[in-house]
């Protein structure tokens, strides 16, 4: 069985040397098979027990929500062979989801697209996967409106990789992902091409996306000599006229999921949930109010409107994400000392944005270092000494000898900058 070969690679979940079944797994195993769409009955009149195990079935009336829990227990552990006492602690039941299901991998990179990595990473000591709430959220999440508000490194955007996934592999019209970030729009569409979803998921940033929607409908677009904020309006300003007088199709799109929430205007977010199809309504909005680093001074506040203000119905589809993977839990205590006074938590209603405070995953590391400088200059100076202290007096290189660039805005910064 290739999941009994999976879990043989952790030693963690192996008897222990001197025990009567040193070497094997330490929990029991098994296999059956679930047939989603045939009753108990229609399994036995068909004559199915026949070609399969009836013990190693379940069939869907079986499974339904008012079957009572003890007797769908007994019928999986009726499908064991050989069943004997096993207690998992938390870290082995984290081990074999860890393997079982490569998709709630938290990578080890410093990313936050762990749940993408093309190759497969080496199995850490303190293993990083996403915890049950995660998983179930992902898994099980509904159609219509959903808002997930989760701390800086909860998962937030390995969540939207799940549905991005599920949702093009159920719809079939295209889906789109939004983000406010270009960066992060370039690695998302690595990640999806990769993936083999570009061509039913497509990933822009929002005003990319207008002019997309401009383009296509032969709307007009901006001129050369625009300076990028002129740019930006024109895009936005021409893009609720095209929708509103019929030039730009509504509804073109089976989802939509909405990524860094917290950086979109409500404007915008009306415009999102027109081009939703209403036969599907998928909308996926993920939000951190604490990480609105592009509203400036306005965004410190909090966000003004609420979510049904602008079309979203999140009343009763919101969940909150607390757990912290991306951080050690000392840089973690550290960041929350230095922004306590600024990103102190918000709770508020159901339909509007709080701001949630992370909590620890108790991942353990290195104490970060705190330098005090005077001056810009006497940290650059700071900058170019601290290679030596933590490794070797040679400056610190990128593989093959290259060296660290450094880039300043001005001839003077890069005087200042000499021997970086």
């Amino acid at each position: 069985m290739e999941a009994l070969t999976l879990l043989q690679k952790a030693p963690e979940l192996k008897q222990p040397k001197g025990s009567p079944r040193q070497g094997h797994l330490l929990m029991p195993y098994s296999w059956g098979l679930v047939l989603s769409d045939i009753t108990r009955n229609q399994f036995e009149n068909a004559g199915l027990a026949k070609v399969l195990h009836a013990h190693r079935v379940i069939c869907r009336d079986e499974m339904m929500e008012a079957v009572e829990s003890e007797r769908f227990e007994n019928r999986l552990t009726g499908m064991f062979a050989q069943v004997f006492p096993c207690h998992l602690t938390n870290e082995q039941t984290d081990r074999a989801r860890y393997h079982l299901f490569p998709e709630v991998r938290v990578n080890v990179a410093p990313s936050q697209f762990g749940l993408f990595g093309k190759h497969e990473a080496p199995i850490p000591s303190f293993l990083k996967v996403m915890d049950l709430q995660q998983e179930q959220l992902a898994r099980s999440m509904g159609e219509g409106h959903r808002v997930i508000h989760g701390a800086a490194g909860s998962g937030k955007t390995m969540i939207l990789g799940y549905r991005a996934a599920y949702l093009a592999h159920t719809s079939s019209k295209p889906i789109l992902i939004l983000c406010y970030n270009k960066s992060l729009v370039g690695r998302l569409k690595q990640v999806l091409s990769s993936s083999g979803l570009t061509n039913k998921v497509s990933v822009r940033n929002f005003h990319g996306w207008c002019w997309d929607l401009l383009k296509t409908s032969g709307g007009a677009l901006p001129d050369k000599n625009m300076s990028p904020e002129e740019v930006k309006l024109f895009l936005e300003r021409n893009t609720y006229e095209g929708v509103a007088s019929g030039l730009i199709p509504k509804a073109q799109y089976a989802g939509v999921l909405i990524d860094e929430g917290h950086d979109f205007h409500p404007e915008w977010l009306k415009l999102v949930v027109t081009m939703l199809d209403p036969a599907s309504n998928s909308l996926l909005v993920l939000y951190d109010d604490a990480q609105s680093i592009y509203r400036g001074q306005a965004g410190k506040g909090g966000m003004e409107f609420s979510f049904a203000s602008v079309g979203i119905q999140a009343q009763g589809r919101t969940t909150i994400l607390r757990l912290n993977y991306r951080n050690t839990l000392v840089v973690l205590s550290v960041a929350r000392a230095f922004s306590l006074d600024l990103l102190s938590a918000r709770d508020a209603r159901e339909d509007n944005i709080p701001i949630v405070s992370p909590q620890s995953a108790g991942r353990r590391g290195a104490l970060p270092e705190l330098l005090h400088c005077e001056t810009p200059w006497q940290e650059r100076a700071r900058h170019r000494r601290a290679p030596s202290r933590r490794t070797t007096s040679r400056p610190l290189t990128l593989g093959h000898g290259r060296h660290i660039p450094v880039f300043s805005p001005s001839p003077a910064n890069r005087k200042n900058s000499d021997g970086c």
